[in-house]
């Protein structure tokens, strides 16, 4: 049988350009070495000056979702 192995990706949404990035952080062999990544890259960019939507995952090689979270920017009053 194959180890499982796991990904953390994100997905950021650049409200300055309206430009899209996105990557798979890495492969890790435990699901603990993932999850503090995973948690880290939420940390990185929940509230950020430049991006107003972000959603990270944290996959499986099976295909399967471990985790995931998403969140966009409160709408800014208009004045």
């Amino acid at each position: 049988m194959v180890a499982t192995v796991y990904f953390v990706n994100w997905y950021l949404h650049n409200k300055e350009n309206d430009g899209w990035a996105y990557k798979v952080e890495g492969k890790y062999l435990t699901i603990d070495q993932a999850k503090k990544v995973y948690h880290t890259q939420l940390a990185n960019y929940i509230d950020s000056a430049v991006y107003d939507q972000v959603a990270v995952t944290l996959t499986n090689s099976y295909g399967g979702t471990e985790m995931v979270e998403s969140w966009t920017a409160p709408e800014e009053p208009n004045a």
